[in-house]
């Protein structure tokens, strides 16, 4: 039985498959399986995959018809893997051959771990560079070193706010805690991988090695650059932070931070129309924000009439005459 089972999801990412497999098949740790996903590719995917049929350490599974969801890749590979481990070594990033080598030893140190993950380089048009800041954001003075975090109180003072584990091929994960925590959400377009960890860290802990082993391309036909104007990403990440303020313990500082930004970005999505958003997801996302918070709606309603012109515009001029007559009342020394 493998160690790890390596699952490689792929869909159209010919260019960049060869130097995926190849760079999983030349870990320095060998102690694993590779299964290697279509999802009925258009492009020569599948011809570049037999070449690697006859790797008696690689099986092969093609759709006939394209699933439409990258998270019913993810599951069909879970049910086929047998490793202790499990690495999804999304079909267009790359790695260094130590990658697995250091996963695997920080999850045979420790059996609370149920996730580690590495910082990555980000790979756009060829050039390849550090991404720290533009990762984990507000929270990257955090991942300047290697760190252990407990699995809950990481999901609610970080992940609330984003997907600090912003790249699937840096991860390696107990299968026993996946199928624990159940199967990524198939509903999900984009951000099925940000649940999938929240899941997983509601039954574990998680480990974080601060070396970029992992290449994370950056181009056009990723699916964050898909979804990126057409209200996916604002309706999961609603999905999201509701699901963690109703199932871990936020503090009420960071929940009212969280609600926040994202009315404040509802507001701005509603506004500004520049992008075609379907109505049944617009809806839904007006659904979500109202949940979040209630007075999202007011907020949007204030915008839209031009209140909110008219009363900054008032408050602004209510200052500015408090400041003429405030001298005026001041007492003069004696």
């Amino acid at each position: 039985m493998p160690q790890v089972s390596v699952i490689i999801p792929n869909y159209n990412h010919a260019p960049y498959l060869k130097q995926r497999i190849d760079t999983v098949l030349a870990q320095t740790f060998q102690g694993f399986e590779v299964i290697i996903l279509d999802d009925c590719s258009r492009d020569n995917s599948r011809e570049i995959i037999k070449e690697y049929q006859n790797d008696p350490r690689v099986r092969l599974a093609f759709n006939e018809s394209n699933s439409g969801c990258l998270f019913k890749q993810w599951n069909k590979g879970l049910k086929m893997a047998g490793g202790k481990y499990v690495w999804i070594a999304e079909s267009d990033d790359y790695s260094a051959p130590d990658f697995l080598a250091t996963m695997v030893a920080r999850l045979e140190e420790d059996p609370k771990i149920g996730l580690v993950f590495c910082d990555s380089f980000r790979v756009c048009d060829g050039e390849v560079s550090a991404a720290r800041a533009r990762w984990y954001g507000e929270f990257a003075r955090f991942y300047e070193q290697d760190f252990k975090a407990d699995g809950k109180e990481y999901v609610s003072t970080q992940m609330l706010f984003n997907n600090t584990i912003p790249n699937t091929s840096s991860v390696v994960f107990r299968r026993s805690v996946a199928v624990e925590a159940g199967p990524a959400d198939e509903s999900f377009l984009l951000s099925g991988d940000w649940l999938f960890w929240i899941n997983l860290l509601s039954y574990s802990n998680l480990a974080y090695v601060a070396t970029p082993f992992n290449y994370y391309r950056y181009h056009q036909q990723t699916a964050r650059h898909a979804h990126a104007s057409n209200g996916v990403m604002i309706e999961e990440a609603c999905r999201i932070s509701l699901f963690v303020l109703k199932n871990f313990p936020v503090s009420p500082e960071d929940a009212k931070k969280i609600t926040g930004r994202l009315t404040g970005w509802f507001v701005e999505t509603m506004m500004t129309g520049r992008f075609p958003i379907p109505k049944a997801r617009l809806k839904n996302i007006r659904h979500l924000a109202y949940e979040l918070d209630p007075s999202s709606r007011w907020r949007l309603w204030f915008r839209r009439t031009g209140l909110q012109w008219l009363w900054l515009g008032c408050r602004r001029r209510a200052l500015t005459l408090w400041n003429r007559i405030l001298p005026s009342k001041t007492p003069k020394p004696s």
